[in-house]
């Protein structure tokens, strides 16, 4: 009797899950010179409904100042202006954190807070298809010193809270015009 409970409530966590809205969140580079290195930030609906009206995203990720130093005229907004706003909402270089954390260059630590918003729930905004990738923005960083990491972390709980208590955050607009949550499922560094 209790192993044909602990299945049922097994499935019934899987069901449940499954029919939970969730995103991937990925950086991948999108072009490199000799000064300079940008990244694209990507997103996917990774499961539950088939689409999704993106919202609000708060994006903060950790690099290193040492080697990198994140150019703020360079960042572009991939999506309609007409619908999303951007706002650099902080960003600091040589940030002496080691100890307080796990990642390898924290002793020179750079950091950015950004939002994207969604102009209003009325609004025609994107729509996050199913397992297939979006570029959301470019971001592009001046290159300090080519021997040293160029690693680009996005925030997420597991890893960086020891850094702070911002993370990459992501919302949707649900079929009642309600602005949800959309949690992510996993991230894809720079590494």
């Amino acid at each position: 009797m209790i192993r044909m409970l602990t299945y049922f409530y097994f499935l019934l966590g899987v069901l449940f899950l499954s029919a939970q809205n969730t995103a991937d969140v990925r950086l991948e580079q999108s072009r490199q010179t000799d000064e300079t290195v940008c990244y694209n930030i990507d997103v996917r609906h990774s499961s539950g409904d088939e689409s999704v009206m993106l919202a609000g995203q708060n994006y903060r990720f950790f690099y290193s100042s040492a080697s990198l130093e994140f150019n703020e005229s360079e960042w572009s907004l991939r999506l309609n202006d007409d619908e999303y706003t951007y706002k650099l909402v902080q960003h600091r270089n040589k940030v002496d954190a080691s100890k307080v954390g796990v990642l390898s260059f924290d002793k020179d630590l750079g950091f950015i807070n950004a939002s994207i918003i969604l102009n209003g729930t009325n609004s025609r905004g994107t729509i996050l298809q199913k397992k297939k990738w979006m570029t959301l923005a470019e971001m592009c960083f001046n290159i300090i010193d080519e021997k040293v990491s160029k690693h680009v972390i996005v925030a997420r709980p597991e890893l960086t809270a020891g850094y702070g208590r911002a993370f990459v955050e992501l919302s949707y607009v649900d079929s009642q015009g309600l602005i949800q949550s959309l949690p992510i499922q996993s991230a894809q560094d720079i590494e």
